[in-house]
């Protein structure tokens, strides 16, 4: 009984701070509405609705709060589990793109949102658990349950505190592999290689090297400003090129060539310590990290809900 009390209150608690959480975010938003703006009142607008919708959500937050209070045991438990859910899918899709948009700059606050959602989601699921399993619910219980004995007898069912901390290390793992892998993919950085077809300088306030390759149409510049030395390539040389499509806009970041390496000295989005020519263990590395942590991820999930019961 001990145990049901902390996790309701436990869940009672983290659901309270995400609707503290929810009108913070809409009385900011409504209040810097205005900040920035000029005359747009189109963006002002937008602003305005983003505003609402968060008071909205806040509201529908402390509702399903309030009913799970009353009736905790029968439709307040799966009313606060799908508004729970949708915290967790809306943090994702905001934090994702916020991050994404800013080049990794912005949009980390959302992983709070989202961790305290999953924590809510993790809560109730045990006291669910807990529950179905001592009020015994017979033949029915074991109707649902029976599709799932295989599976269930392939996901090792860790026992006590040294095996959940086993689980709990592997999720960690899996997060930062995760975060290795996706920090290695937001900039998109693109390969380009092939014999230099034309070399030609830009002379002004800024002297700008346009190089052209056989294997593309594009014209790679380098200036002297993003260059500490403007690149030495010439005509037939066999060069590799870095460039960065999302954050850089297909700016160039590095060339190599049998004559040296050249990076860009104001910002290399994330290239060092990699050169054009190692850039291939840049993605090796990558693809492992996502794909191993997604792999580590599911198989801690999995294992942790077994451990649940």
């Amino acid at each position: 009984m001990r145990h049901r009390q902390l996790l309701a209150t436990s869940i009672v608690v983290l659901a309270a701070v995400q609707c503290l959480l929810w009108l913070l975010s809409a009385t900011l938003a409504w209040s810097f509405r205005h900040l920035l703006i000029g005359n747009d009142q189109q963006l002002l607008a937008d602003r305005t609705r983003v505003a609402l919708a968060l008071c909205a959500w806040f509201g529908i937050n402390t509702l399903s709060l309030i009913i799970y209070l009353v009736r905790s045991r029968a439709r307040g438990r799966w009313l606060l589990a799908a508004v729970q859910s949708a915290n967790l899918g809306i943090a994702l899709w905001m934090g994702v793109g916020q991050v994404n948009q800013t080049c990794g700059q912005h949009g980390y606050e959302w992983v709070l949102f989202a961790g305290l959602a999953t924590m809510t989601l993790l809560f109730q699921y045990v006291l669910w658990r807990r529950l179905d399993r001592s009020n015994h619910t017979g033949a029915m219980s074991a109707a649902v349950h029976r599709p799932f004995a295989m599976l269930r007898s392939i996901i090792p069912a860790g026992k006590g505190p040294a095996s959940l901390a086993l689980i709990l290390v592997s999720m960690a793992i899996s997060a930062a592999m995760l975060a290795l892998g996706w920090n290695f993919s937001i900039q998109e950085i693109q390969m380009h290689s092939g014999n230099v077809r034309t070399v030609q300088f830009e002379r002004g306030t800024i002297t700008t090297l346009h190089v052209k390759i056989d294997s593309s149409a594009h014209d790679y510049a380098f200036d002297d400003v993003m260059y500490d030395s403007l690149p030495d390539v010439r005509v037939g040389d066999q060069v590799v090129i870095l460039t960065s499509e999302s954050c850089g806009y297909g700016s160039t970041v590095a060339i190599q060539s049998q004559r040296g390496t050249w990076t860009d000295s104001v910002n290399d989005f994330g290239v060092t310590p990699f050169t054009p020519e190692s850039w291939p263990i840049h993605e090796l590395i990558r693809w492992v990290a996502l794909s191993l942590g997604a792999i580590i991820g599911l198989s801690g999930v999995a294992s942790l809900f077994r451990w649940i019961g």
